[in-house]
């Protein structure tokens, strides 16, 4: 092992340094490896030149190949000068408000702040996941409808990788959310979300430059991210837990968490009665866990609706209490529609603010 500008070298053969090498005729150093893949067709120059550096210093053996290991890639990175910073989702803290505590009498009542999460928002388990997927199977492009927070989510998770991220933004989405997604995603469509719902096949026609590309359509489909939630809840036994629904997505991971983690928790959904609504990321016209999430109820788990006035005023009260929106504010606006004992355990899950 030798190391030279900063990079760690792995080597199948002995490599010895000295004063005044004299390199191999034959040699090869190569980023082909599968993590870098993508940083290698967009530095090999940069490469290159820490190539020949190491070459000059270094007397190598005939035929030796040398590959960095997957534990250097940082040390690659940094000899290239590019950054390869990792963002990791997850391990959020559970909190206890104590005026949410005794507003509503509640002496064993927690917060799972997602908020905490790199980029603000639950969704970021998902991207985390799907991101690691799609370079795993060399993914080209990832598209998604998005109301904001998923697809910028995604983009920063893909942010440094040769991953193109496409969201499908619906035309009335504020200025300020599509004007956020254009400078940090490949391309952003704007279609009328409200004339009709698209199929998989449709998104992913949106966002194709060409025949060739690998395409994802993340919309939908990764609810095992939100297993994770349960996973760091297991040992805490709550008696219900309490979360925003949109699509279902978190709500169906939840669940298949705490049946996997053998629990005997209430998972309690809450959503908005009526769209438009503030609580507007909710807001989904169809959703492919319809059937799923009605098997749910049939085993004693529940989606409680809020009016409009109690959307508001619940996010009027959360806002001050924890960094959220109105979205993930419906949680608090539940716990006085719902009749709990004294000493039940309850976790509500801010599922966060987001960036955008």
């Amino acid at each position: 092992m030798v190391e030279s500008a900063g990079l760690e070298i792995r080597c199948s053969r002995k490599v010895t340094v000295g004063s005044n090498p004299t390199p191999s005729a034959s040699w090869e150093m190569s980023l082909l490896a599968r993590p870098l893949r993508g940083l290698a067709s967009r530095f090999s120059g940069k490469f290159q030149a820490v190539a020949n550096e190491f070459k000059a210093r270094s007397k190598i053996e005939s035929n030796v190949i040398i590959k960095p290991s997957v534990q250097t890639v940082a040390k690659i990175a940094k000899a290239l000068g590019v950054s390869m910073v990792k963002f990791k989702s997850g391990k959020t803290p559970l909190v206890k408000i104590n005026e949410l505590c005794v507003k509503f009498n509640l002496a064993n009542l927690f917060v799972k702040d997602e908020s905490k999460n790199p980029f603000g928002t639950w969704k970021d388990r998902r991207s985390a996941m799907i991101v690691k997927k799609a370079k795993h199977e060399f993914v080209d492009k990832l598209c998604l409808i998005t109301s904001g927070n998923a697809g910028f989510s995604l983009a920063k998770f893909a942010n440094k990788s040769h991953i193109k991220i496409v969201p499908i933004v619906d035309i009335n989405l504020p200025l300020s959310i599509k004007q956020a997604l254009k400078e940090i995603c490949t391309e952003v469509v704007e279609v009328n979300l409200s004339e009709k719902i698209l199929t998989s096949e449709e998104v992913i026609t949106l966002a194709r430059e060409n025949n060739k590309e690998v395409i994802w359509d993340a919309t939908n489909g990764f609810h095992e991210a939100y297993e994770s939630i349960i996973k760091e809840l297991k040992k805490e036994y709550p008696d219900y837990l309490v979360c925003p629904v949109g699509s279902g997505e978190g709500f169906v991971g939840l669940f298949n968490g705490l049946e996997k983690a053998k629990l005997k928790t209430k998972l309690i959904g809450v959503t908005p009665e009526s769209s438009p609504s503030l609580a507007d990321k909710l807001h989904t016209p169809w959703t492919p866990y319809s059937a799923k999430i009605q098997s749910i109820f049939e085993t004693g788990h529940e989606i409680i609706k809020l009016s409009e006035d109690e959307v508001r005023s619940a996010f009027a009260y959360a806002k001050d209490l924890m960094n959220c929106e109105p979205s993930s504010a419906v949680v608090v606006g539940a716990l006085s529609k719902l009749n709990f004992e004294e000493t039940d355990k309850i976790i509500i899950i801010n599922s966060g603010k987001g960036l955008i």
